[in-house]
Order: C-alpha cells, then sequence, then structure tokens
C-alpha cells in the first residue's frame, strides 16, 4: 500500500503491482489546521449549519450515525452512513460503516455489497476481509467466502489473523489435516502465540498431542522472570486459556507463581486464576453492588434492596459475572429474581467455548443445558408457567452433575450430565433478549460459593451388601461428586488384580442415573510404587473416568511425575488416598457404633490429585489432609470451609447372627 500526494503509482512501479494507491493530500496551512478542529465528533454532529457535501459535512453524518449505531438505533444509522457514501462514494471508512449497520440488522446481503465497496478502495482492511469471508460462508457462498480468504492469504502471506481464520475454514470443510498444517507453522514461527496455539489446540484430536502442545507452551514461559510471567498472566485472561480440559498442566506452575513471585503484581494477578474459599452473599443494601463482580449492562433502580439490571440499547444480554470464578469446579449460584423480561439465566463454567446454564427462556419453559463449541451436548426441559413473585432459582454443580432448582424444589428428576470436557469457566447471572436494549431483571439477593467435593467410600463385594450401601446414599446424592468402591487388590508381589472384585454394572447405574463419578479404589496394601501402567490398563480396560489409590506411604516424586504422563492419553484422573490406619478391618465389625468410633479416631488422611484429565478436587492446593467421617456421623456442610473435600467412609456391614 502506498499514500502520497497524487495517488499514482511511483516511477518505475506498474499499477497492476500494487495493493492500494491512496490518495492523501498534503499538510496545508493555518486555514487547514483551523478546518481540522471539526474532527470532534460531538461539535460535527452538533454543527447543523456546514454544507452537507463538505468535509465537514461528511463528518457531521459520520457523527450523527455513531451515535444512532451506539444507541442500537441502527437504521437511523444506515440513513446517515448511506448519505455518507452518496456524497463521498471514495470513502472506504463510509462504506465500512454502512456495512457494520446492515450487518447489525442481519441483512448480510447489502453488508456484504458495503464491505465490498469499501474494500475495492482499501483492500488493506484485514478485518472487513475477514469479516465479509465469514458473512460469505455463513449465507452458503461458501467458495465466495474461502477465494476471498486465499486471494488475501496470497497479498498478505505473512499475515497471521488471516492464516488462522484460512486453517478454520478449512477444519469447518472437512479438510482439518490442511488446517493443522497452517496452524502448526504459524505455532514454529511463534510459539508465543497464544491465540494461535489454542487454535491449534481445538484442531488436535489425539490427547498426547493437546497435552503436548500444552506442554510446551508451559516450557516456553515457567521459566522467564517477572516481566515475562506478567505479560503471559495476561495472555492467560485474554484467551481463557484456563477453560480447556487440558490447562491442568498450568496448575502447579499458577500456584508456585502465585506463593513465590518476587513482584507483587505478579503474585496479584496468578492468585487471581485461584478460585475463592468462600460463600459471597449480595442483598444490595442502598442498591450497591459488592467489588466481586463485572458487569455487562444497566443499574437503573435505586431502590433499597434491588438491583435493576438492563441491557444496553444495543445488546441483547446484560450480566453479572462473578470475579475469581473460571477455576470453581463444583458450586452454586441462587437468585431471588422479581421483574423480568426476556430470558434468564445461572451460568456455570462458561467462556466463549463452553458452558453450562439453568432458567427459563421467552417459550414458558424451564432448561438445563450444556453448549461446547456453539453446539448444545446435554439438556432437559419442562413446560413451566412462572409464578406471580419473586422466585429463587439455583444451578448447583458437583461433580459430572448440575442440577436447577426453583424455591427449594429440583426440577428435573436427576442431575445433567456435564461432559468432561466442559471443565472449567466462569459463573454469572444474566437477563437475555433477542431484541436488543429489552433484557431487564430485578435482582434482590444472589448468593454463591463453591461446594465441597463429597466422597464414599465402601468396600462390599457381596452385591446384596453394596446394594444396601448404595441405598444408604441416596437420600445424600446432591452433596456427593464420586462414589469410590475398593474393587482392585494387590498381591503380595506387588502386581494388581485386572479384574474387579465385583461386579461394576451396579455402581455404574447407580453412578449414571445420580450423575456421579465412579472412581474404584485400588487398594495398594503391600507396595504403593506399583507400575503406573498397570493403574492406566485397569482405566482402559474398564472404561473407567478414573481410579482412587489407597495406600500407606506415598509413592515417590518420580512415580507420580511418571503416572501423571501417562494419565494423559486416557485422559483419566486418579487420587492417591494416603491412610497410615485401615479404614476398613481384616474381619468385619461386630459393633457397629464402635466401627464408626475407631474410623473418627483416625488421624486426617491425605489426598492428592494427579492433575490431569477432568479433576474431581479444587485446584487450590496441590494436595488436602481431611478427616474420615463415618457415614453415620455425616453431617451436612456447615459452610466453614468449602472447598475442602469431604471423604465419607460406609464401614462393612456386621456379620449375619448365627441361627442357634
Amino acid at each position: 500500500r502506498l499514500a502520497n500526494a497524487t495517488g499514482t503509482p511511483p516511477p518505475g512501479i506498474a499499477a497492476a503491482d500494487m495493493i492500494a494507491v491512496l490518495p492523501v493530500a498534503p499538510p496545508g496551512g493555518a486555514a487547514d489546521a483551523a478546518a481540522a478542529q471539526i474532527n470532534s465528533s460531538e461539535d460535527a454532529e452538533d454543527d447543523a449549519s456546514v454544507e452537507e457535501d463538505s468535509p465537514a459535512g461528511h463528518l457531521r453524518l459520520r457523527a450523527l450515525g455513531l451515535r444512532a449505531y451506539a444507541d442500537g438505533q441502527y437504521e437511523t444509522a444506515i440513513q446517515h452512513w448511506s448519505r455518507w457514501t452518496e456524497l463521498a462514494p471514495g470513502s472506504p471508512e463510509a462504506w465500512a460503516y454502512l456495512g457494520n449497520a446492515w450487518n447489525r440488522t442481519r441483512n448480510s446481503q447489502r453488508a456484504i455489497d458495503a464491505y465490498g465497496k469499501s474494500l475495492e478502495i482499501d483492500p488493506g482492511q484485514i478485518d472487513i476481509a475477514l469479516e465479509s469471508a465469514r458473512l460469505l460462508e455463513a449465507s452458503g457462498r461458501d467458495k465466495e467466502g474461502a477465494d476471498l480468504l486465499d486471494s488475501y492469504a496470497r497479498a498478505f502471506p505473512d499475515n497471521r489473523r488471516i492464516a488462522v481464520a484460512q486453517a478454520l475454514w478449512l477444519d469447518r470443510h472437512n479438510r482439518r489435516p490442511e488446517g493443522c498444517k497452517i496452524l502448526r507453522r504459524l505455532v514454529e514461527q511463534d510459539p508465543t502465540d497464544i491465540p494461535c496455539r489454542l487454535s491449534l489446540q481445538n484442531l488436535l484430536d489425539a490427547p498426547a498431542e493437546r497435552y503436548g502442545n500444552m506442554h510446551e507452551l508451559l516450557d516456553l514461559v515457567s521459566g522467564g522472570g517477572d516481566a515475562q510471567l506478567l505479560g503471559f498472566g495476561h495472555d492467560i485472561d485474554s484467551a481463557e486459556l484456563l477453560t480447556i480440559p487440558e490447562s491442568t498442566v498450568f496448575f502447579d506452575f499458577i500456584r508456585h507463581t502465585a506463593t513465590n513471585s518476587l513482584r507483587a503484581s505478579v503474585r496479584d494477578l496468578y492468585k487471581g486464576f485461584l478460585p475463592f474459599s468462600e460463600s459471597i452473599v449480595e442483598d444490595f443494601d442502598a442498591s450497591r453492588l459488592s467489588d466481586r463482580w463485572t458487569t455487562l449492562g444497566t443499574p437503573l433502580s435505586s431502590i433499597v434492596g434491588v438491583y435493576d439490571l438492563k441491557a444496553a440499547s444495543n445488546m441483547a444480554e446484560a450480566y453479572l459475572r462473578l470475579k475469581n470464578s473460571e477455576l470453581m469446579r463444583d458450586g452454586f449460584i441462587e437468585v431471588t429474581l422479581g421483574e423480568s423480561v426476556g430470558a434468564f439465566w445461572l451460568y456455570a463454567r462458561r467462556s466463549s467455548r463452553n458452558m453450562v446454564r439453568f432458567g427459563f427462556d421467552g417459550d414458558g419453559f424451564l432448561r438445563i443445558q450444556t453448549w461446547s463449541n456453539g453446539e448444545q451436548r446435554t439438556a432437559d426441559s419442562r413446560a413451566w408457567i412462572r409464578p406471580a413473585g419473586d422466585i429463587v432459582l439455583r444451578l448447583e454443580i458437583r461433580g459430572d452433575g448440575a442440577i436447577g432448582i426453583v424455591n427449594g424444589k429440583p426440577v428435573f428428576a436427576t442431575p445433567l450430565q456435564i461432559p468432561a470436557d466442559i471443565a472449567y469457566g466462569w459463573w454469572s447471572v444474566a437477563p437475555f433478549s433477542p431484541e436488543l436494549g429489552i433484557a431487564r431483571a430485578r435482582i434482590s439477593r444472589i448468593a454463591t460459593g463453591p461446594l465441597n467435593a463429597g466422597i464414599a467410600m465402601l468396600r462390599e463385594t457381596d452385591a446384596a451388601r453394596a446394594a444396601d450401601a448404595l441405598d444408604s446414599l441416596r437420600p445424600r446424592t446432591r452433596e456427593l461428586s464420586a462414589i469410590a468402591p475398593v474393587l482392585f487388590a494387590q498381591n503380595p508381589d506387588g502386581t494388581i488384580l485386572s479384574e474387579p472384585l465385583a461386579d461394576l454394572m451396579q455402581f455404574r447405574m447407580f453412578c449414571a442415573y445420580h450423575r456421579l463419578r465412579l472412581m474404584p479404589v485400588v487398594a495398594l496394601d503391600f507396595y504403593s510404587d506399583v507400575r503406573p501402567e498397570m493403574l492406566v490398563d485397569i482405566i482402559r480396560r474398564h472404561r473407567l473416568a478414573g481410579l482412587f489409590l489407597l495406600v500407606r506411604s506415598q509413592p515417590s516424586e518420580a512415580w507420580i511425575e511418571h503416572a501423571t504422563k501417562l494419565l494423559e492419553t486416557p485422559g483419566a484422573d486418579l487420587v492417591i488416598v494416603q491412610s497410615d490406619q485401615p479404614l476398613w478391618p481384616v474381619e468385619r465389625p461386630a459393633d457397629a457404633e464402635a466401627e464408626a468410633e475407631r474410623l473418627a479416631t483416625i488421624p486426617p488422611i491425605s489426598l492428592r490429585e494427579l492433575e490431569r484429565g477432568s479433576l474431581l478436587l479444587p485446584p487450590v492446593q496441590r494436595s488436602w489432609n481431611v478427616p474420615v467421617t463415618p457415614f453415620d456421623r455425616w453431617e451436612a456442610a456447615d459452610g466453614t470451609n468449602p472447598t475442602q473435600p469431604v471423604l465419607v467412609v460406609i464401614p462393612q456391614s456386621a456379620p449375619p447372627e448365627e441361627e442357634p
């Protein structure tokens, strides 16, 4: 591109070899400088005396259109900018603005035409070219969109955004290997380009490749200084890096940086990635909202005890987004809602890629859903007539299940299954309406916070006894995340029985119905440092989400590092449970109360999760020391430490009395 006073190519260069030649007037004298003061949008808009077909008049039309556009009055903006293009048909900016307005009104053809005229005048507008290609593809004109991207890829061979758009187009049209090749080249050229890495991540199918891509990035930044760590922290935030399943690779690094960086700003930034450990209640005293939230929208009401949230005139949604909630796995969000317009949703694990949501729409349905990359993955719904007055909506996430609750009662018979790859993201509340500027919600209370990950361990291999143990858990499944039956044992030579001690099916059915994670226990009664390959083989053979490893002494750090690496391929979870004392005696106890007393006196035991796959425990810290809770003494959590896991042990039932 060349800008000069004449608008002609320089000597010796043919016009055909130029992308664009732009005539630009040379700097003028004092009069021109005075005229340039009208560049202020407000001044240009308010001055109705200027001649319409003059530079000042063009600026006035530009400013009028911008104000209308910002207010969501797109038809008015189209009128002003259409007139601008009539008066200045050679202005690429006028056509680009007009295209934006047509785009907002969902008139794709007119937007494409306006963008095309802007690009004819100034082909170097990469954003306009990419948006034109997107609109062409969305309109079913795939070849035209592909041709436009190809032409820009040839003209701008070093522009990474064009190359990424081209790669993603290839992926959407069943040419993933070609798209991968482009993205791999971009990552090789700049290994620290996180957006390119994440685009490549979405095109990698093999778990080992996906984890490898993240390991390469971690290796590049983990040894850097505070300045590099600060920049990478901002990249983590802007690219939503921690919302992908393989983000577990970074958890140790984040915890270490948050604690040990010499620079306070770096420590504070990385602490912000870790989930908070207390509940938050907003009663809106004097309508004030605490600084724990990011807002999008317009708070309207000044009534004490009410927060009235409305979407801006050019937005379909308003929201309150909970800060530091991206890594909150098990948790709840509850809203007391008064008057509302449009749909209303409670969100968990939300990002640009994924979300879990519960609420009501404008069609008379309560819905609970999971979404990933624009596609609905799991869902449940029921017809609903909203009752008069305030209603209390609550969304709970535990383990692999989501529960929707209205006025204290669960809406659906069973929790909704959450796919394993929808692992992390922020939590929020949001009114929504497809009609811009309409969505509104009057909120009088919000409560949110983490929930304890509940783990129930049992050692019953007899089918009838196991069924009785599961039945005893059934009334309290809402407080559980995982069921851990002892199903695999170790031989004296250190090998592990590859087949379970009892039939897996009854445990699978129970966990599937209640959306709990089935993680059988491998009891290592002889040696802790077993070959990790044997554990991975059990996971694969029986298609398990993960295992608990019950040991008397912790394996070595080298063993943990090796096992963690092996877990990347099946994408499974492994939790090491270390206890000096047995959780179940060799002989069945005759006195249930005495056995409960014995369990209660066991010192706190260690839980350490090897952070790969879809985690069970919150990533606030690497390991936990938790008390053993006998089932008969299991009380509801009091909320004092909502991030600490709860380990409930069901004693083996007493032997039947012998008949005389």
